[in-house]
């Protein structure tokens, strides 16, 4: 999904119900998104996302009023197989919403 989809909806009700703060972006190469010269626009690749959100929390954590030791992730539609996966490869994910 892209964010432009209704994602910031979702997240607003997160932040509204729940203590938390949520980061919402687009992919690379999809959305607003930046693409790099030669490189095609749209184009899904599992690896790449997969960096992108560990980018993602990286930057969250790099954050003073973050807590870089209790990080979500939450994914929807093929975004959640994503989160899933990095859930178990990523130690600095504690809770996972797919």
């Amino acid at each position: 999904m892209l964010k432009e989809m209704g994602l910031d909806t979702f997240a607003e009700h997160f932040v509204s119900q729940l203590e938390m703060a949520c980061l919402v972006f687009d992919n690379s190469r999809l959305g607003s998104s930046d693409v790099k010269e030669g490189q095609p626009r749209n184009e899904m690749l599992p690896s790449i996302q997969q960096s992108d959100i560990q980018d993602a929390i990286t930057y969250v954590q790099s954050l003073p009023e973050m807590d870089p030791n209790k990080i979500d992730v939450w994914g929807a539609s093929y975004s959640g197989r994503h989160v899933l996966y990095l859930a178990a490869v990523d130690s600095r994910i504690k809770v996972v919403v797919a």
